[in-house]
């Protein structure tokens, strides 16, 4: 693997700790739930992707991407139901 393959797992470790700061500012608990998940992510896919022979960054941005999009849809549905 090449050096620069290995940033995007740091990347992603990087947000999610970001994520565990922002609970604060936006007073949601579910943004400790997601910085743990993405921090989990970011550790499993250096062996995730050495087990299927593919780029670390291909299994770092499809788990961070699927994390992100997951929680955006649950904030939304909990957002229409508080209307």
């Amino acid at each position: 693997m090449k050096k620069r393959e290995y940033a995007a797992p740091w990347i992603a470790l990087i947000v999610g700790v970001y994520f565990i700061f922002l609970k604060d500012v936006f007073n949601d608990a579910a943004l400790y739930l997601l910085a743990v998940l993405m921090v989990a992510a970011a550790l499993i896919s250096p062996w995730t992707a050495r087990k299927l022979g593919v780029a670390y960054s291909a299994v770092t941005g499809i788990s961070s991407g699927v994390l992100l999009f997951i929680f955006a849809v649950l904030g939304l549905i909990r957002y229409l139901l508080a209307l």
